[in-house]
């Protein structure tokens, strides 16, 4: 079988590495309270998340975001530069964009994601719509149900079937920076089940609730909301969206590092 063509679309990439582990069993289990610094298979959970980043086909630099501290370890030596991270996801994604001056499109991942593969990347950048501002992967629950049958993630029920968001996203920065007011408002609010309600609409919020919103219209709403062409990639690579949050997930992914590593199927 031929391996598909190199992406035509080439991307600059931003990996958002910063935080601490604020849940006491996940704290407990790892034994360090940067997220970033889990142990897999004696390398950090970030450096997973950089090598694959790094080694997709129309990534150009990597510019990591986290604590001063990282750069003692060897995650820094998975990107191109490291940067301090700011007091939010806001201010960490700007400070993102500012870092690469040149970009046309940016990737954008969170840290957490060790099971991403190069693969993956790639086909989000050869597939994606060129008619957008900001793509976000979805990916459906039978591919994630199929790949890793013991993770539980939430979803959302749409006409088109059950769909859970991937941990990452691929966006124009300077349509970003022209509407940073709108992208910092729905940061603020997606916490907030009441602003979000707000900022979604009452009737759109319960139709959605219900299941009875289709894709294209929550990517017409939140263009919308934001200003700008929001689109969803309907991606098939489920380790998108296999992020770190509770132990359970920590013991998964080190078993399918293991099984990855030694040659079998993840």
């Amino acid at each position: 079988m031929s391996q598909p063509a190199a992406p035509d679309r080439r991307a600059e990439a931003v990996i958002i590495a910063g935080g601490v582990i604020r849940n006491p069993e996940l704290l407990q289990f790892v034994g360090v309270d940067c997220r970033a610094m889990i142990d897999l298979l004696g390398k950090p959970m970030a450096q997973w998340t950089a090598e694959a980043v790094k080694g997709a086909q129309g990534i150009g630099r990597v510019v990591l975001i986290g604590r001063p501290d990282l750069r003692q370890t060897p995650i820094a030596s998975a990107a191109d530069e490291l940067l301090d991270e700011g007091a939010d996801e806001v201010e960490n994604l700007f400070r993102g964009i500012a870092a690469l001056p040149r970009a046309d499109w940016i990737y954008m991942s969170a840290g957490d994601v060790p099971l991403v593969t190069s693969e993956a990347i790639e086909d989000l950048l050869r597939n994606a719509p060129l008619e957008a501002d900001v793509i976000y992967p979805i990916v459906n629950m039978e591919d994630i149900e199929q790949a890793y049958p013991t993770r539980h993630l939430t979803c959302a029920k749409l006409p088109e079937g059950r769909w859970t968001g991937a941990s990452c996203f691929l966006f124009r920065p300077a349509a970003v920076i022209e509407n940073r007011q709108w992208v910092q408002a729905v940061f603020g609010a997606r916490r907030n089940n009441w602003q979000l309600m707000r900022m979604w609409g009452l009737g759109f919020g319960i139709r959605a609730w219900l299941g009875r919103v289709s894709i294209p219209e929550v990517e017409a709403r939140c263009s919308e909301i934001l200003h700008l062409r929001a689109r969803a990639y309907r991606s098939r690579y489920a380790d998108l969206c296999m992020d770190v949050d509770y132990p359970p997930d920590v013991a998964l992914i080190r078993e399918c590092l293991k099984q990855r590593l030694a040659g079998g199927a993840s």
